[in-house]
């Protein structure tokens, strides 16, 4: 598949249903009544999310909705988390990916792979042409505003260093004299795998959920799991839409208590607000899948994003509610003219355009 998830609705979605379902884990971990008014959820603050207790840090969580395996897709976000665990001792850091990561050509594993990058960064300041100014380092330690993303990554998370201090921490890293790339790993489910994709983190947030009613002597039933799913979607999708519009000036964190308080509730019945999660998750999944497959979709050739992109984008800004209603008419008056050297009908997305009457919303 050619189409890159990374910024579309399942790499949003993908990252709130992981940072769910670690949540779920850690609290089904705990015995029913166990006071978590100390932890909290942050989604989009130094990482995806990150995990706290009592203020403190206690792992930063990169995700990824890559669909290659490619070392090179991953070699930022890398660099930045081992940089995060730099300047924060103690704390564990974990990425998780929709697919499989290779290692580099010539490199036996993640780890290796990852001081590698690091080792690289330094050489070429070390031994590099001798242009002033060039090198990464260089230019993470400079004031230039336009700068490569590895330096800009580099600068963020050690401002104000000069070039010496900066290549010893590098350096330091890469040759595993600092404990950094100790406190970091693939992230690992119950299942032994070091990978999940979209469909199967459903699949695991939905047995955690299951495991949390059966502790909490709830009955569980096919509805039960599906509505509390959504519920727990929505709260995240919601929260995804205040950030990306800026309407929260700095991160909230939400209380593991919160989340915990809201196992005790009896889902079998519930708002209709909530079937149009459902629908949201659905609908936009499907925008997903037809711009991944090569056979129904091509990006433009000018690598400008096409109309079919966009609508994609404006649709998954929308809340659920607004959604269901602009999908079904009743709030849609923009036309929007989608050109057919940019995309070709999918049967199954066009099928999703209307809602079924019979649903109630």
């Amino acid at each position: 598949m050619a189409y890159d998830a990374s910024p579309s609705w399942s790499g949003f979605n993908y990252q709130g249903k992981v940072a769910l379902f670690h949540t779920l884990s850690m609290i089904n971990a705990k015995p029913v009544d166990y006071d978590f008014k100390s932890y909290t959820l942050t989604l989009e603050k130094t990482e995806d999310f990150e995990i706290a207790e009592g203020g403190k840090t206690l792992s930063y969580h990169q995700v990824k909705a890559y669909q290659l395996p490619s070392y090179s897709k991953y070699s930022e976000a890398l660099i930045g988390i081992m940089l995060e665990l730099y300047n924060s001792k103690g704390t564990k850091g974990f990425l998780h990916t929709w697919k499989k990561v290779n290692s580099k050509q010539g490199k036996r594993d993640l780890i290796e792979s990852i001081c590698s990058d690091f080792l690289e960064i330094v050489s070429e300041y070390n031994n590099g042409p001798k242009i002033p100014g060039k090198s990464l380092i260089e230019k993470a330690a400079s004031k230039e505003k336009s700068i490569p993303k590895k330096a800009a990554i580099i600068r963020i998370a050690l401002p104000g260093m000069s070039e010496t201090d900066i290549e010893l921490i590098l350096n330091s890293i890469g040759k595993k004299e600092d404990d950094s790339i100790s406190r970091f790993s693939l992230y690992e489910y119950p299942d032994g795998q070091k990978c999940c994709d979209l469909e199967e983190i459903n699949k695991k947030i939905k047995h955690e959920l299951s495991i949390a009613f059966k502790n909490r002597k709830i009955i569980t039933t096919d509805q039960q799991l599906s509505n509390a799913f959504h519920f727990f979607l929505g709260k995240i999708d919601q929260h995804i839409i205040r950030r990306h519009k800026n309407e929260e000036k700095s991160p909230i964190s939400i209380s593991f208590s919160l989340i915990s308080s809201i196992l005790n509730h009896d889902f079998e019945n519930i708002s209709t607000e909530y079937l149009a999660y459902q629908f949201k998750d659905e609908f936009l999944a499907l925008f997903d899948e037809f711009m991944g497959d090569d056979e129904s979709y091509s990006a433009p050739l000018d690598d400008n994003e096409c109309n079919l992109h966009s609508v994609r984008n404006t649709l998954s800004t929308l809340a659920a509610t607004e959604l269901w209603r602009a999908v079904a008419g009743s709030e849609c008056n923009t036309v929007i003219e989608l050109k057919r050297e940019h995309h070709a009908a999918s049967p199954r997305l066009l099928a999703s355009l209307r809602p079924s009457p019979r649903s109630g919303i």
